[in-house]
């Protein structure tokens, strides 16, 4: 899975930023190296987690509640 440019840029951006907030230099090719990886555990993280059922069961029960509110439907 490849995240874009712009994403990782700003990630870096936003890593560099706080660092120099706390006064520690961080250069962004540095940061973008330790954003990158981060990134994708994260967004693995959350694709197994949303892969549960139990998950979607009440994901499915949700839109179905929501569905029954709807007027009209």
């Amino acid at each position: 899975m490849a995240i874009s440019d712009e994403v990782l840029h700003a990630a870096a951006a936003a890593l560099s930023d706080a660092a120099r907030g706390e006064n520690i230099y961080l250069p962004a090719a540095k940061a973008r190296r330790i954003v990158e990886p981060a990134l994708e555990a994260a967004i693995e993280i959350v694709r197994r987690r949303s892969a549960n059922p139990r998950i979607e069961r009440t994901r499915a029960m949700i839109r179905e509640a929501i569905e029954s509110q709807r007027p009209g439907l």
